[in-house]
């Protein structure tokens, strides 16, 4: 099968190819799949290429949610008869019903598993965010420099609002060194905005550092009612500071807690693994 990935490419940036489509293009590679990659600011194609291209693939996979014209110049998916697979992300504050229709795409894979029920598109399929073994597989370990903080985007808001409360550091990082800071806290701290499978998660896990994190059932279930995982969940806001104030103390089964769920994520929730899952559905 010859695959053709479709995404932008952060041109200037650190993690300029750390985005999902470039994601999935080298976990195809290291499957042994053909798959190349088409957008704005590629280095392979540019998207304006994709017409004059599309047909030399079996499947073509749009990683883009947000493809605004002053960066796409072609968006015209409706033109392309090769099957097309749309992964919509963030059906939690966009509608994508005009994109996935009016883009005649075969087949959807939402990144919220609700979404699958509301839109009811005959052919779809949850798909969520995976650990890259290209741009984040690091077994180093890291002298730890901080107690729990949290990094991303924080503004104002509830996750100011916990952050201020119990003390937890708001750090900044892209690329290789958002991976190494992870690394260097003892506890990093998540607070999804739904209770939905954000990269995040995964992120921690896989740096090896200790999450903290509010519950979620729906991430439990995927992971297969881990008993770890459960460890590293509050329910309510003075958990937090409970929980904070433990896995400080107990070093041992903080970090005993960490390096299982390290091996968990490595072993089952890589790019690899998201590659494997979307051959599984668009070959049914």
């Amino acid at each position: 099968m010859r695959i053709l990935c479709c995404d932008v490419r952060l041109a200037g940036k650190p993690h300029h190819d750390w985005k999902e489509g470039y994601e999935l293009m080298y976990a195809f590679r290291n499957l042994g799949y053909t798959c190349n990659i088409a957008g704005p600011y590629s280095t392979q194609y540019s998207e304006r290429d994709i017409p004059f291209i599309a047909n030399r693939y079996d499947l073509i996979i749009v990683t883009e949610n947000y493809p605004t014209p002053s960066v796409w110049k072609w968006w015209n998916w409706k033109s392309i008869s090769t099957p097309k697979l749309f992964w919509a992300l963030d059906t939690h504050i966009h509608d994508y019903r005009s994109m996935i229709y009016g883009g005649r795409f075969n087949y959807v894979a939402f990144g919220i598993k609700r979404s699958i029920e509301e839109y009811k598109f005959p052919m779809s399929f949850p798909l969520y965010y995976g650990l890259s073994t290209v741009h984040q597989k690091d077994n180093s370990i890291l002298p730890k420099e901080y107690d729990t903080v949290f990094l991303g985007s924080i503004q104002m808001g509830r996750r100011k609002e916990l952050c201020e409360r119990f003390g937890i550091q708001h750090l900044t990082a892209f690329g290789t060194e958002y991976i190494k800071t992870m690394k260097k806290a003892r506890i990093c701290f998540n607070s999804s905005i739904t209770n939905d499978i954000n990269a995040k998660y995964f992120e921690i896990m896989g740096s090896g550092s200790f999450m903290l994190t509010n519950y979620n059932q729906e991430l439990l279930d995927f992971c297969d009612g881990n008993q770890d995982l459960l460890a590293c969940m509050y329910n309510t806001d003075e958990e937090i500071g409970e929980k904070i104030a433990y896995y400080l103390e107990h070093e041992d089964e903080r970090e005993a807690i960490a390096k299982r769920l390290y091996d968990y994520v490595w072993t089952h929730h890589t790019w690899e693994a998201r590659a494997r899952e979307i051959l599984k559905n668009v070959q049914k």
